[in-house]
């Protein structure tokens, strides 16, 4: 089918297959009396359409599922970044360990969760250019919450990519350490490990 609808003729088709031209008429015989339709172009235009009614609902599943994986790590902050640093999606994590809504979140720049002194050095924009060069890039560092307090977060930022190798944005994920000691207190340098910051 897909051969006919790249344009090849029924003897073409059948030389490539290295079928009997009579077996291939006799396929198309099939399928239009499966699908009802008249002639051959019907046929490739109906099995075409569901074709990609099946990779719609294919699609919609795989996203849903994502979704639902997502949404059940309520602790981990999950959102995918573009190459710009624009904010492009939202989980409850975000809510739960930043501070914001969906509505405060998508389409803002992610350089409102670093704090002042990382936003005056770009740590976003390097954040960023090393997950796109070397595929990710960890991160132990202190962020700021919606609040204006701070925390110390770790997590990494990762590349998503198409199919075709393509960047389509940067996933970050990042767990607030304060939840870890059971309240929301804002620790300071010294409640902490000889950690660093790291990109």
């Amino acid at each position: 089918m897909l051969l006919a609808a790249d344009g090849l003729t029924d003897k073409e088709i059948a030389k490539r297959l290295d079928l009997q031209l009579t077996t291939i008429r006799t396929h198309w015989e099939r399928v239009r009396e499966k699908l009802g339709t008249s002639n051959k172009a019907q046929s490739i235009s109906k099995l075409l359409a569901q074709l990609y009614r099946e990779k719609a609902r294919s699609e919609r599943a795989y996203e849903h599922m994502i979704k639902l994986v997502v949404e059940t790590v309520p602790d981990f902050a999950i959102f995918l970044i573009e190459p710009d640093g624009t904010l492009r999606t939202w989980n409850e994590g975000v809510k739960t360990v930043f501070g914001y809504d969906a509505d405060e979140w998508i389409g803002k720049s992610a350089d409102m969760i670093f704090t002042h002194a990382d936003r005056k050095a770009n740590i976003l924009e390097k954040e960023l250019s090393v997950a796109m060069d070397l595929g990710r890039a960890n991160n132990k560092r202190w962020h700021q919450r919606k609040d204006g307090s701070k925390f110390w977060g770790s997590g990494f930022a990762s590349t998503v990519l198409d199919e075709e190798g393509n960047l389509i944005g940067i996933v970050k994920i990042c767990r607030d350490h304060t939840l870890l000691t059971g309240d929301r207190k804002t620790l300071s340098p010294g409640d902490l490990e000889t950690d660093k910051p790291e990109i």
